[in-house]
């Protein structure tokens, strides 16, 4: 319904879904038809391949994705991204007690501060993300002082992954 959504407001954009390896073919055009993106085949493309996926994310001005690592992927191509999450209350509750964190997504975890708007639990909503989605992608076009704010947190995650493989080499 998001990606509906913004193909609706933005007759002049496309949207990417990358097939995850756990989902056949058949389940996700079955997605496609339920959720109505049927109607806009020629503005959605399905990526098969990491090739193809990492392509495509080179190429995107903005995305929405889970807060795995996706979104350090993401962050490391300088794609300004919402991160959306949702789980069970029970599950969440008890991990928020477990875990002093605020925030899920791997680049804000990684820099210590807010370069990708979350959305969890009850912010996980068609509306929401609809709004946030449409927010970021007017952001990224008019490339104004947010997504200028963006870039320059965005281009501090390369280096500091780069960082990390080197010390990861050093140890071993």
């Amino acid at each position: 319904p998001v990606a509906v959504n913004f193909l609706r407001m933005h007759p002049e954009a496309s949207v990417v879904i990358p097939r995850a390896s756990s989902i056949s073919e058949a389940d996700l055009m079955g997605y496609v038809a339920q959720y109505g993106l049927s109607a806009y085949r020629d503005r959605v493309r399905i990526t098969h391949t990491t090739a193809a996926m990492y392509e495509a994310f080179a190429q995107s001005m903005c995305a929405l994705s889970k807060p795995g690592t996706v979104s350090l992927e993401l962050a490391a191509l300088g794609v300004p991204t919402v991160v959306a999450y949702k789980t069970s209350f029970i599950t969440y509750t008890i991990a928020k007690w477990l875990v002093a964190i605020r925030q899920m997504a791997l680049p804000n975890l990684l820099l210590g501060k807010t370069v990708f708007e979350e959305c969890l639990q009850e912010q996980c909503c068609v509306e929401v993300l609809t709004k946030k989605i449409d927010a970021l992608y007017k952001e990224c076009i008019t490339k104004d002082s947010a997504f200028i704010s963006k870039q320059a947190m965005l281009h501090e995650v390369l280096p500091m992954l780069a960082g990390f493989g080197k010390k990861c080499e050093e140890s071993t």
